[in-house]
């Protein structure tokens, strides 16, 4: 156990009611505390000091500076530097650590350092928490009494503040915890352990101090680029007038033995185990929907499908009778077809035949043309013959009338 070491990084902005009681009891289990006061304008450095002597390593303040004006809550800030001090810090493991909660190892008989080593020893590298919001039922809380015993009911935690894997072995490679507001770390190759540790949450400890925390020391000094990343919105449904002690009845007694037994009976293995046999019922449910939409869809596809066979069958004898008519048609068809081939046939050589007689009677009729153009030359010729013969004996007769009339007169 000398060789081994954890720190746990804690910041805090006026936690002067509890962080006596947060830093002792880390140092009371063995672990280191490296302190990051936010400027805090309480008694919260007075209460811290004197364990300087035994477990606390340093006091930063952070942001640095002692003149400045820091009435800001720079979250995201603070966690890049306990990035950085993870890496410069001299440790075997780290905690992020908030001002106002205690953790716990799953085993009673050992301490916070002790199951962090027995993780350690079992090749995990990060360990997860459970957390337990405790709530204050009355306001008679004193700062010089364990609030432990103080306040004993828890309530179900929001479901921003569910994930709390944040304590991790120290790597050789960067770690991320500001990408989830401290949340969870981040690294390569992380392993975290399937039982979660104890973390007991004090956030309000009495009417006054919830009144000064969300009124004046929170809603105020929170950074506007850090809200519209929905951070810092545990405390949006509270406001002015809200009542911070609750009534025990609503509540949940803490039972050591019990939580400790439900962490090894609902470990993170388990609850995967869970989450999958539920989402394999969701989906098995979800597929016998599916299968019984299948079905119904199956019976009316069946009935439409009954249907058509019946309409095929009627479809079908039309075909078949439409079948054989169309056969009888191609046999008439075919007959017909021979019938043409041998009348075109026939018609083709009647056809040639013509043709030839026709060739026959227009060479007999080229001749006889020819016939006739020889004919109608000759008639042409004798006419010419007789014309000029008739024309000689007329002149002659002409003469021989003239010479008879002169004769006469003579």
């Amino acid at each position: 156990m000398d060789d081994f070491k954890v720190t746990a990084i804690i910041s805090a902005y006026n936690e002067e009611d509890i962080i006596a009681q947060t830093v002792g009891d880390l140092i009371n289990q063995g672990i280191f505390v490296y302190f990051l006061d936010n400027h805090s304008t309480d008694a919260t450095l007075t209460r811290i000091k004197p364990f300087l002597e035994t477990g606390l390593l340093q006091i930063e303040k952070f942001p640095s500076g002692e003149d400045e004006n820091f009435d800001f809550y720079p979250w995201e800030a603070i966690l890049r530097r306990k990035e950085e001090l993870a890496r410069e810090l001299d440790s075997d493991w780290f905690i992020h650590h908030d001002a106002d909660e205690f953790r716990e190892s799953p085993w009673e008989h050992l301490s916070l350092l002790e199951g962090i080593q027995k993780v350690d020893r079992w090749g995990y590298n990060a360990i997860g928490f459970e957390i337990f919001e405790f709530q204050p039922t009355h306001d008679h809380f004193m700062p010089d009494k364990d609030i432990r015993e103080t306040f004993e009911y828890y309530d179900h935690v929001q479901w921003f503040n569910r994930l709390r894997n944040n304590c991790w072995k120290k790597t050789a490679v960067p770690v991320e915890l500001a990408s989830s507001g401290g949340h969870q770390v981040e690294f390569q190759d992380i392993r975290i352990f399937p039982v979660r540790f104890i973390l007991r949450h004090y956030p309000i400890r009495s009417q006054a101090h919830g009144e000064c925390k969300v009124f004046k020391d929170r809603f105020p000094r929170y950074l506007k680029s850090e809200r519209e990343k929905n951070w810092h919105i545990q405390y949006d449904q509270v406001s002015q007038g809200h009542c911070f002690i609750r009534d025990a009845s609503a509540l949940t007694r803490f039972d050591a033995d019990k939580v400790r037994l439900d962490l090894f009976l609902n470990h993170r293995e388990l609850e995967s185990l869970r989450e999958t046999l539920q989402k394999s019922h969701t989906e098995i449910s979800d597929l016998q929907q599916t299968n019984q939409a299948i079905s119904t869809e199956l019976t009316a596809a069946q009935s439409e499908i009954a249907n058509l066979q019946q309409n095929n069958q009627a479809i079908l004898t039309e075909l078949t009778a439409a079948q054989f008519e169309i056969s009888n048609l191609l046999q008439t068809s075919q007959a017909l077809l021979t019938e043409m081939t041998a009348a075109s046939s026939q018609a083709q050589s009647e056809a040639h035949l013509l043709e030839l007689r026709l060739a026959s009677e227009q060479s007999k009729s080229e001749h006889l043309l020819q016939a006739l153009e020889d004919a109608r030359c000759e008639v042409r010729a004798l006419r010419n013959s007789w014309s000029w013969r008739i024309t000689a004996l007329f002149r002659k007769g002409y003469e021989c009338l003239g010479l008879h009339r002169r004769n006469a007169k003579s």
